[in-house]
């Protein structure tokens, strides 16, 4: 009985429109009311849920990125990549992939790698001719006005 009456609350919150997250979190507190469990139980599972290092480390390598980007750490990677693959055509394609793999491996995170070199790179190669976009036959499912 106790399952149907957090797959049916469920059920109803989801059928009234609720978000499926609200939806989860109501259910589950209507059912541990239900089967009468302290409402200061179900509080401390809940944080006990949340507090979790591996959920924090997402949102920190991307700050280290960004700090990473501002600082110039980024620009200076990308001008020792340029030193050694730059002469080559089509080296501002190798540079980012060489740069990308620097800063991967003095960061440890391809998140923070993304948003520091990617934010850095993007306009540079936009500049040195690259097209932002890709053309309408590429079978890459991005599109944009321009292409």
């Amino acid at each position: 009985m106790d399952v149907l009456v957090l797959l049916g609350s469920f059920a109803v919150l989801c059928a009234l429109g609720v978000p499926v997250a609200y939806a989860l979190g109501l259910s589950a507190l209507i059912a541990a009311a239900y089967v009468e469990i302290p409402l200061a139980a179900v509080m401390l599972k809940i944080s006990d849920g949340t507090d979790d290092f591996v959920l924090l480390a997402i949102p920190f390598f991307v700050l280290a990125g960004g700090i990473m980007a501002e600082g110039g750490m980024a620009a200076r990677l990308i001008l020792l990549a340029k030193v050694f693959v730059g002469f080559i055509r089509g080296g501002m394609a190798v540079v980012n992939v060489l740069a990308s793999t620097l800063f991967g491996c003095v960061s440890g995170s391809s998140v923070a790698d993304t948003a520091s070199i990617g934010s850095v790179m993007i306009p540079q190669m936009v500049k040195a001719g690259y097209r932002a976009c890709f053309p309408p036959t590429s079978p890459s499912p991005v599109r944009c006005r321009r292409c």
